[in-house]
């Protein structure tokens, strides 16, 4: 809470100022706190909505002024208002145009309302004559009010309250310097596990095999923040089982193309096991929740080939768990995956992608997801083939 002085006490309310083209409801931020326009609890037990009419923005009555020090009174059958407190009085009707402020007549932008049993009234013109300071930040849409509780100067003697001079041209502006604060969503992290329903598999053992079970994936991912940056870390095991089908010498299928693209060679049937591990680190560039991330990604086999290790990068945009239903999806390339084993080198440029949806379970911590997977291979140096996996997933996962 920024404070003026020591001895202040916050009182928090809700502020109106008129401006032009209000296309889109404004936030409000008075003492520090946001009111939007679903109803807040701030300051004793009072809930607080701006509402925008046309060019102006309005507030409930009782609630602000009463939060200033003021007595509210209503009449319903005459529907007129009388609001008070030492040094400032305000009479005006609900559905005029007019105010009494201090003896003077007052044009006002909007009439007081009647809405849902609640008083609503214009708050520029009225919240200055309380003491009230005002601004209107265009640029982000922010109205900001500032009320301080005057502090007696001395025993038995109200200290002087400054009012700014109101303009019909634009709201007073606090020449006071402070930060208005950023709305980001919460950080999240969670895990998963999705189970790939029959994806297919090109490479020297598979011209296009299905897997046919066992296969899955494993994502974690966490939301941080350091070093005044949001960061994001993401991790992805993806395990593909399929079959090498061989029926004996002289099956087409039983030649595979060795290492190094040079002839074949006869594998008698087995099966095919490729698992890679993927890991982002991403640097927030946009909302909601994408993420330029550097990435690092292993690959092994079971048919004896050395394990393959390269950097890369990428995009992700991350799920927004907050929601009943959120997208999400990742694109990242490997210029050089690559490993050997002291007889020969292997390496592959690698594409690897991956999209889906997620809905959330009510208000457990357990959702559900859905997408499409895969990675793409091409020969980097003594590849015997390119390669491909691709499928569509569906899992479940929880929030942590």
């Amino acid at each position: 809470m920024f404070r003026f002085i020591a001895t202040c006490a916050i009182v928090a309310v809700a502020a109106l100022v008129p401006v032009a083209g209000l296309a889109k409801a404004p936030q409000i931020l008075y003492n520090d706190h946001h009111v939007l326009a679903k109803p807040i609890v701030l300051v004793n037990g009072r809930v607080l909505a701006a509402v925008a009419k046309g060019e102006t923005l309005l507030v409930p009555l009782r609630a602000m002024f009463e939060a200033m020090g003021a007595s509210v009174s209503y009449d319903a059958k005459s529907k007129r208002i009388e609001v008070r407190k030492p040094g400032a009085s305000i009479i005006l009707h609900v559905g005029e145009r007019s105010a009494v402020i201090d003896g003077q007549q007052r044009a006002l932008g909007s009439p007081p309302i009647l809405q849902n049993g609640r008083i609503l009234v214009p708050i520029r013109v009225l919240s200055e004559t309380m003491g009230a300071y005002v601004k209107w930040v265009p640029g982000r849409r922010i109205a900001v009010v500032r009320y301080v509780v005057p502090t007696p100067a001395a025993a038995g003697s109200p200290a002087p309250v400054t009012v700014p001079t109101p303009t019909s041209a634009a709201p007073v502006v606090n020449e006071t310097p402070f930060p208005l604060p950023k709305a980001t969503p919460k950080p999240e992290s969670f895990v998963a596990i999705d189970y790939f329903l029959k994806p297919t598999i090109y490479n020297e053992f598979s011209p296009g095999n299905s897997a046919n079970a066992n296969l899955f994936s494993l994502r974690t991912a966490q939301e941080f923040r350091a070093f005044q940056i949001h960061w994001a870390l993401d991790e992805t095991i993806d395990t593909w089982i399929y079959p090498h089908n061989c029926n004996g010498v002289g099956d087409p299928q039983c030649n595979v193309t060795p290492i190094g693209g040079v002839g074949s060679a006869f594998v008698p049937a087995f099966q095919a096991l490729d698992r890679t591990t993927e890991t982002h680190l991403g640097i927030k560039i946009a909302e909601p929740r994408i993420y330029l991330a550097a990435g690092m990604m292993v690959r092994t086999e079971r048919y004896g080939y050395p394990p393959l290790f390269g950097l890369g990068y990428g995009v992700m945009k991350l799920p927004d768990l907050d929601r009943p239903f959120s997208v999400f999806a990742s694109l990242f390339y490997y210029p050089r995956v690559k490993g050997g084993n002291g007889l020969y080198d292997l390496g592959y440029h690698v594409t690897s992608y991956r999209a889906g949806v997620t809905y959330n379970l009510g208000k457990s911590p357990l959702f559900l997801e859905g997408g499409i997977v895969g990675d793409r291979g091409s020969n980097a140096f003594n590849a015997p083939s390119g390669f491909t996996h691709n499928g569509a997933y569906v899992g479940l996962g929880l929030k942590i």
